[in-house]
């Protein structure tokens, strides 16, 4: 009985077995026909459509991530003697990654923002709205990449960095800077956006570098996947500039722009024996770090009046300042073009260095009557004194002599009525300001001996010139000596260049020694440097129409005349009428900087202008205190900047200035473990103390204020900066204290 019962029961589950299993096996062949299914139309759909989901999907991912262009280093300009002109620091721009901030939670998103609003000096309010979301709840700033600070420093962006905060990242940029403000303004030039001038606009594919680029996306997981190409930096340029020479230059001018109130000035420096352009300056000029600030011009009549004018007048008067006079700009030269005509006759042997010449104060020329500057007449005088006198009726005799034909020639031989071919943008030729052959006529050719009737540029002027007295080379006047990269190898080199040969150097070396007389007894006396033979030609051209009033005064002259290694040519354009104007002490102010600066010795016995001096030896890269043992050997006293440093990174002056016993030399030293992280001292004098300062935090060193008594109540924004230490163009590590000595504003 219980044999059966059990039979039964087992039969039983038997059945429920057998059921389960077919149940089992009916469910996986519908899922395995699903799968079936699901794999032929997911293949289906990719054979189908996949070209159109896969272009969906990468649009996705390039939406979600980031390909921007880096900025590549723009090389430096450089100085002669290797100081920067112009460089660029390396800053920091912030970014704020919204989307992934916006996914983490409240606590790490405030934690990152009121980070950066400590920081950044940015208002929870603006850093708030950055992470807003709009009625439809999507966010209002819907990128990885927003950038919320430009310029930071690098101390700035390491603090930062230090704090890790959530969706906040960096990238590098560079900002441009000018270490000496006004310095060769025109000359070097400013990048404005897309506007270039000057120098930066010459030579800006060299400068300009090759940008990288920065690839960034994020993977299933929203991890970064970051790839980057690094920037090659440009090559930087070394001019012919000195900069002490410059600045000899530039103080002169400012000094007689004011004085005379001209409506421009200018000085040029050349080498005449290689064109090579030692210092080009010119009134008014502009603050090269700011070119838009009124308040930054040299001319204080200019200001004033800008500051009475719209908006858009300031900025057309602006366009003409920043425009380079030296090269661009044109004048009546006067009699400083007399030397050209006497060294044309005398090259053509048509005079001699003993002919003579007869002024009564007077000559007709057809029905024209033309005086002599001495309306009672010079007398006899030989080629010598027809040019210290500036003889206009011998002139007028000697161009007739030369006649028309070989006048025009020479002319052009000179280099009038043709571009230079100076490496500077917006040279004018004044070709259609000069007479042709045709034009010529009697009355023409003799105002022509006078250098009337035609125009020319300043940069013509002297370069002529020099030909006169540099053997008769015509040279090619030039600003960039070399263009180097980062590591100092030569990438090009500009070498003096002779563009052709105009007179024989016989009637060069007669010209040289004829032209001394002009200024130890002719029109240019004041220019006499006790000791030292100097040679040169002033000149008055009236401008516009005659009997206008407008006139512009010059002087050329030349140290020394034994071995001319620099003419010189000053200019005050357009001075109000009723003025006694002279350029000659200009020349006579920068050539007494020189001899001092370069220890050009006395021509003479007579003692020379500078005490007897030694050149400072170059102590860079040097121990600091075995320094400072040669410096105390050598009577010289020292000071030094930074912070802790072993290595003389750097020094003030440089080596191979002259210096005397006692003379103060600065030493910037450092550890040089980062010497690429010293960041460049800005020039700061002449600006308010409220700019200096703002400057000096956004570059990471410390301020250091130093005032009178009289200024402790003066608000810091009518203070101004009249000394810095360290001085301008010296790499420093961040963090350095700068101090800056301060006046109230007049």
């Amino acid at each position: 009985m219980k044999t059966m019962k059990t039979k039964a029961k087992n039969n039983k589950v038997n059945k429920i077995k057998r059921r389960l299993n077919i149940k089992l096996y009916l469910t996986a062949f519908i899922l395995l026909l699903l799968i079936v299914i699901l794999d032929w139309r997911i293949a289906f759909i990719k054979i189908k459509y996949g070209d159109e989901y896969e272009k969906k999907a990468i649009e996705q991912q390039v939406k979600q991530g980031l390909d921007i262009a880096t900025k590549a280093k723009r090389g430096s300009i450089l100085d002669r003697n290797m100081q920067n002109i112009s460089a660029s620091n390396t800053v920091y721009n912030v970014i704020l990654d919204v989307r992934i901030l916006s996914k983490q939670n409240k606590k790490i998103c405030d934690k990152t923002l009121t980070e950066l609003n400590k920081s950044l000096d940015i208002s929870m309010e603006k850093l708030n709205g950055y992470m807003a979301f709009d009625k439809d709840k999507k966010l209002v700033n819907d990128t990885n990449y927003l950038i919320i600070a430009k310029n930071i420093s690098r101390k700035k962006m390491s603090d930062i960095e230090k704090k890790n905060l959530v969706g906040v990242y960096f990238e590098e940029d560079t900002m441009r800077f000018y270490t000496h403000n006004d310095l060769a303004a025109q000359t070097i030039g400013f990048i404005r956006g897309d506007t270039l001038c000057g120098l930066e606009k010459t030579y800006n594919e060299d400068l300009t570098g090759t940008p990288g680029r920065i690839f960034r996306t994020y993977d299933m997981q929203n991890n970064v996947v970051s790839q980057n190409v690094p920037a090659q930096d440009g090559y930087s340029i070394v001019t012919t500039l000195d900069l002490n020479i410059q600045k000899f230059a530039q103080d002169a001018i400012n000094e007689a722009g004011e004085k005379y109130r001209a409506e421009h000035a200018a000085v040029i420096i050349m080498n005449p024996n290689t064109g090579e352009i030692i210092a080009m300056a010119q009134y008014p000029s502009f603050n090269l770090n700011n070119p838009t600030e009124i308040s930054d011009l040299t001319s204080q009549t200019l200001r004033t009046k800008l500051e009475a004018l719209s908006k858009e007048e300031q900025l057309n008067n602006l366009y003409n300042i920043w425009n380079n006079f030296n090269v661009s700009g044109t004048f009546e030269s006067g009699s400083i073009f007399k030397p050209i005509v006497v060294a044309s006759a005398l090259d053509q042997n048509i005079i001699t260095p003993n002919s003579t010449f007869y002024c009564g104060g007077s000559i007709d020329v057809l029905d024209r009557k033309i005086h002599c500057g001495k309306r009672s007449g010079h007398g006899t005088q030989d080629v010598t004194h027809v040019l210290s006198n500036s003889c206009n009726v011998g002139m007028i005799q000697i161009i007739q002599k030369l006649g028309k034909e070989q006048f025009y020639r020479y002319q052009k031989d000179f280099g009038y009525a043709d571009k230079t071919s100076i490496d500077l943008p917006a040279e004018q030729s004044a070709k259609s300001l000069v007479y042709t052959l045709n034009q010529l006529n009697p009355v023409e050719l003799a105002t022509s001996s006078m250098g009337q009737g035609f125009n020319n540029t300043p940069i013509q002027a002297i370069n002529s010139f020099a030909a006169v007295i540099n053997g008769g080379n015509l040279m090619k006047p030039y600003l960039v000596s070399q263009i180097i990269d980062n590591e100092g190898k030569v990438i090009k080199k500009n070498n003096p260049t002779i563009m052709r040969k105009v007179i024989s150097q016989e009637t060069s070396d007669f010209m040289r020694n004829a032209l001394k007389s002009v200024v130890t007894e002719g029109t240019a006396k004041s220019g006499i440097i006790e000791g030292y033979n100097i040679g040169g030609k002033t000149g008055t051209g009236e401008q516009g129409k005659r009997g206008s009033g407008m006139y512009t005064y010059s002087f050329i002259g030349y140290l020394t005349i034994e071995d001319p290694q620099y003419i010189a040519i000053a200019l005050i354009d357009k001075p109000p009428a009723n003025q006694v104007v002279s350029a000659v002490p200009i020349v006579k102010d920068i050539f007494e900087k020189i001899i001092k600066y370069k220890q050009i010795k006395s021509s003479s016995n007579s003692p020379a202008l500078f005490k007897e001096a030694f050149l400072l030896e170059d102590y860079k890269g040097k121990n600091l205190k075995a320094t400072i043992k040669k410096l105390n050997d050598q009577s010289l006293d020292y000071e030094i900047v930074g912070s802790g440093g072993t290595i003389v990174d750097s020094q003030n002056p440089i080596a191979g200035t002259p210096v005397e016993a006692n003379s103060k030399i600065y030493l910037y030293a450092s550890n040089q473990k980062d010497n690429d992280k010293l960041v460049q001292v800005l020039q700061l004098i002449d600006l308010s103390l409220n700019q200096a300062v703002e400057i000096l935090n956004k570059n990471g060193f410390e301020p250091v204020i130093i005032k009178n008594e009289n200024d402790d109540q003066v608000s810091e924004s009518d203070l101004t900066i009249t000394e810095q230490i360290p001085t301008s163009g010296i790499k420093l590590e961040e963090g350095t204290q700068i101090k800056l000595y301060v006046q109230q504003k007049n």
